[in-house]
């Protein structure tokens, strides 16, 4: 576990994709995003589902990586409403 620049608390989970909803976009400021929904959440402690969100790097990477029904492991935080991949975690992945 690390802290980012942010201070948010930055932590390993195995993502799991189930093929369904997933939406592109940019945000404000001209960077991509990108929206995956009901992605079953593993942080060692507790499983869930919950909606990812990858942006710049972080969002190819991911897209590279995902297969429907294989977990992934990439470095995430917390937002409150989401779960974001961390970019730094995706460079190395």
């Amino acid at each position: 576990m690390r802290t980012d620049d942010m201070k948010h608390t930055v932590y390993p989970a195995a993502l799991e994709f189930d093929g369904g909803e997933m939406e592109v976009s940019e945000t404000k400021e001209g960077v991509p995003y990108i929206v995956f929904r009901d992605v079953t959440v593993d942080t060692g402690y507790e499983i869930q589902q919950r909606t990812v969100m990858a942006f710049g790097e972080a969002m190819e990477r991911v897209r590279e990586l995902r297969t429907p029904g294989v977990r992934i492991t990439v470095d995430v935080f917390d937002s409150g409403r989401v779960i974001k991949v961390d970019g730094e975690a995706a460079k190395a992945a």
